[in-house]
């Protein structure tokens, strides 16, 4: 009777109900929680209600961000912006102010749908609620970043719109990487971090006699060290090395 009900319709309707039930608060303990995913079982024994009772918890734990997210939002850059402030810093301020507002604490929507038992009718009709949200979402921080952008004296469409859009359907991905300048590592060279770098964990990798020995697997550290070697042979010789077949022996003696 109700297996084309998507588990979120299930779980919405049932979340309604017991808001109304309990002065409009969600279960916060371990057993009203419990409790809470009980009744939810109760409810039928379809696939659909077995993905209610899987998802059940989302109704009401509070917004889980990737703890690298987490400390791209927290970043003292993200907080205080000026006119120097990289785009991205901008975008990500843009993007607090939609978590501290529309967002609740939730990143924006995404227009992928979890995997969940539905019929095609139903498939189609929830697609479009998300997309209709995402939009909703994008436009919200959209609107936070122009203003931004005007608080600092600059132009409000100086981000070009495809790149806010790009930032916003990777919100959940995003995470900044920060490494020494190439003056830091030839003027604070530490040898202790070298040999760290090059520990390779595989080798300590308990083996099979019998296991056929494997070609040398290079380690990030190679490829950095080869690229650099790279680069010195192009600012002496004016070319890449083994542009032609008869150079390569003689390039791989220098690199």
């Amino acid at each position: 009777k109700h297996a084309h009900l998507p588990c979120l319709a299930i779980l919405g309707q049932f979340t309604q109900r017991y808001l109304k039930e309990h002065e409009n608060k969600l279960p916060s303990t371990y057993k009203e929680q419990t409790e809470f995913k009980d009744k939810v079982s109760e409810m039928g024994n379809g696939e659909n209600y077995m993905d209610a009772i899987h998802w059940a918890s989302q109704c009401y734990l509070p917004p889980r961000i990737d703890r690298e997210v987490q400390a791209v939002l927290k970043d003292e850059k993200a907080l205080t912006i000026d006119a120097q402030s990289r785009d991205f810093w901008i975008l990500v301020r843009g993007l607090n102010d939609f978590l501290a507002n529309e967002g609740g604490g939730f990143l924006p929507c995404s227009t992928s749908i979890p995997d969940m038992t539905m019929d095609s009718k139903s498939y189609v009709a929830l697609k479009a609620i998300y997309k209709t949200r995402a939009e909703r979402d994008l436009k919200l921080i959209a609107g936070y970043v122009q203003k931004r952008l005007t608080s600092i004296g600059r132009a409000a469409d100086s981000i070009a719109s495809d790149l806010v859009e790009r930032f916003v359907r990777n919100a959940r991905s995003l995470k900044v990487v920060r490494t020494k300048s190439m003056a830091q590592e030839y003027e604070n060279a530490n040898a202790d971090e070298y040999d760290e770098l090059y520990m390779d964990m595989s080798a300590f990798e308990e083996k099979d006699d019998d296991e056929a020995e494997q070609p040398f697997k290079p380690l990030a550290v190679n490829w950095y060290w080869a690229f650099r070697a790279m680069e010195v042979f192009y600012d002496t010789e004016k070319r890449l090395p083994g542009d032609v077949d008869e150079n390569v022996s003689g390039d791989v003696e220098k690199l």
